[in-house]
């Protein structure tokens, strides 16, 4: 999710901390989650992208800025690899809901005239990230998906293949690997004199953390993990530590500032020290060990990972790598809360919610809004690699671990029940498909009449339906007999479809489900000269 205020903290000081770069010949991690959105976004074509957003985006200019994208890369000989984010941890749900409740309230007021006003204000259309990873399947390009967030596994390939991260999210100036930021990556290929000879590479900025380590002389990588912490993030909200920041006479400081002085004091302390000096502000033994665990939490997401996707990659895995750092935060918490006089022993469940000084640190404060990952579902083997190689879309995981289902906000009309109430039935569908029948209570999170975020229960899906692994090993034309069924479209649909091109199937079948659709040689021949006046008419404006 980012870190507050030090995208801008680094920028404002560009010349210290970057390098102009030249990227070619060499691999690069991409973060599919970010890079999707920030191709919708970019501005160095020579049309908008985001053309039409307000009425739902144009995704056949989304789609060539994507493979435009790509193009360049392959003509620097960059070898891309594409990791994506998997599920919602429960840590990150009071964000997800609330930036969900921005994305209504953006699509509440956009407008062509609203557009052009605010074009940072964004409502991405509903395909964007299949859209993206269609066109990357197009061209043969590797992508896989973790399970969660992607940020340490992101972090842990491109130390183990020693190469960049594409991206553009701040959490990466503290990971310690080589970061590209997005914003900083030209969309031309140059031609340049080497040594060797001539050769093609894409201009950007490269940041490493050595620079920042070396501007404030005695700051350490491990220690630098705290910054976040006292910033404020999903764990732990900033104002838990007022009396600490008053401590240190930082706490009324503008956030730049706060930022330059927290490094200034975090170069003159190590890891062990700050901590023990920040949990002394804090008097309640449950409190203590409440604020210790989620800084355990935190500054362990930033230590490498033997990566679960390098399989999907093909890449070796290297043995005794220096980088997969182990961190025993265990063993620290001991040594501190020994140093501290505090033990670790269990107290009763309402002594968990006492507070000091009006700062709640129970991890509950957002109940309402927190949904813990304690499904009973079991997680198949299936599901795991075919999840892993993006063969389903991330909001499976949800489904999987959470009996939930969050619906993307759209532009339409708020006066009346949001849009995806068409596709409620599929939906239970394939949380019956997913969960073995296991869930008795699925929960779709949407947008209720006007702008406000609503969880609506779902009634119980009472079609027989296969389990995920009976599905999978069903011929094709048993699978789609299933998706028929659940559609409740006749099968002998089946004979129209046959005398179709693959591409058209979906949008007859969409046609109207309930009557019969005859197709007769003119009308495929019109289906035809359609797509060919397309595909001239979209070669003609992109060039």
């Amino acid at each position: 999710m980012g870190i507050k205020g030090l995208t801008k903290f680094i920028n404002d000081r560009s010349k210290t901390y970057f390098e102009n770069f030249d990227l070619h010949d060499c691999n690069l991690i991409i973060d599919g989650h970010s890079i999707s959105c920030q191709l919708y976004n970019w501005k160095h074509w020579h049309f908008d992208t985001r053309s039409a957003n307000c009425y739902g985006g144009d995704y056949d200019k989304y789609a060539f800025a994507i493979e435009a994208f790509f193009r360049n890369l392959s003509e620097v000989n960059v070898t891309p690899y594409v990791v994506f984010d998997g599920g919602f941890e429960e840590k990150k749900l009071p964000t997800i809901m609330k930036r969900m409740q921005d994305k209504i309230n953006t699509a509440d007021k956009l407008n062509p005239t609203y557009e052009n006003e605010n074009p940072h204000h964004v409502v991405f259309p509903l395909a964007l990230r299949e859209v993206f990873k269609d066109v990357v399947r197009e061209r043969d390009i590797p992508l896989a998906m973790c399970i969660y967030e992607g940020d340490t596994e992101i972090a842990s390939l491109a130390k183990e293949l020693n190469c960049p991260v594409l991206t553009f999210d701040s959490d990466y100036f503290l990971f310690g690997c080589k970061y590209i930021p997005f914003n900083s990556i030209d969309n031309k290929v140059l031609t340049r004199n080497g040594r060797s000879g001539t050769y093609k590479c894409i201009q950007c900025k490269l940041y490493e953390i050595e620079k920042l380590l070396s501007d404030y002389r005695g700051l350490r990588e491990e220690t630098l993990h705290l910054l976040p912490v006292l910033l404020g993030n999903d764990y732990i909200d900033e104002s838990v530590f007022i009396p600490f920041l008053n401590s240190i006479h930082i706490k009324d400081m503008s956030f730049q500032r706060r930022i330059h002085s927290l490094l200034l004091w975090l170069r003159s302390e190590t890891l062990e020290s700050a901590i023990q000096k920040i949990l002394s502000h804090f008097k309640n033994p449950v409190q203590r060990n409440s604020v210790l665990d989620n800084i355990g939490k935190i500054i362990s997401g930033y230590y490498y990972t033997d990566s679960n996707l390098k399989k999907y990659f093909n890449i070796e895995p290297t043995k005794g790598n220096k980088n997969n750092k182990p961190f025993n935060f265990a063993a620290l918490k001991d040594k501190i809360l020994k140093d501290l006089g505090t033990d670790r022993t269990p107290v009763e469940e309402n002594e968990a919610n006492a507070t000091e000084n009006g700062i709640n640190t129970n991890p509950e404060r957002n109940h309402h809004l927190l949904l813990e990952n304690k499904s009973q579902n079991p997680i198949s083997k299936v599901f795991t690699t075919n999840y892993s190689k993006c063969k389903y879309p991330s909001s499976f995981m949800d489904i999987l671990t959470q009996n939930k289902y969050y619906c993307i906000p759209q532009v339409e009309d708020h006066a009346k029940k949001h849009s995806h109430i068409h596709s409620l039935e599929l939906l239970c569908s394939i949380h019956k498909i997913l969960t073995n029948s296991a869930a008795s209570e699925f929960t779709v999170v949407a947008r209720d009449v006007g702008t406000s975020v609503k969880c609506f229960v779902q009634e119980k899906y009472n079609l027989e339906v296969p389990n995920l692994d009976e599905f999978e090993q069903k011929p094709l034309n048993e699978r789609r007999k299933v998706l028929y069924d659940i559609l409740k479209i006749d099968s002998s649909i089946e004979l129209v479809l046959d005398r179709v091109p693959e591409e058209w199937h979906l949008y007859l079948i969409a046609l109207n489900p309930d009557r019969s659709i005859d197709v007769d040689k003119n009308l495929l021949h019109y289906m035809a000269q359609v797509q060919k006046n397309l595909c001239k008419q979209r070669k003609k404006f992109f060039g």
